[in-house]
């Protein structure tokens, strides 16, 4: 990457720092994962739970889910994991790479 050929606009610039090297970055964390890491099992187990199982947590009766917040704790729970994984591949990665 060539910091003096950067565009002028910060959208533009971060795509550019997100983008450069994504490939290599995500290989790498992920050969990480899989070999290195010492909380592997427990990575996989947390991950099963919250995308099998969590919403099997909340009450199921219709008051609940029609009069109060439905499954917002839980679905939110899981979109943020998955956030988390994805910023695991594409940010994290990069520290390590470089």
């Amino acid at each position: 990457m060539d910091m003096n050929d950067l565009p002028d606009n910060y959208l533009e610039k971060r795509k550019v720092f997100l983008l450069e090297g994504i490939k290599p970055r995500a290989e790498f964390i992920l050969a990480h994962i899989s070999s290195e890491y010492p909380k592997q099992e427990l990575l996989q187990t947390c991950s099963d739970f919250v995308h099998f199982d969590l919403t099997d947590g909340c009450r199921g009766d219709f008051d609940t889910l029609l009069n109060r917040l439905g499954f917002f704790p839980w679905v939110e729970m899981e979109r943020e994991l998955g956030e988390v994984l994805d910023y695991l591949l594409l940010a994290s990665a990069l520290s390590i790479v470089n």
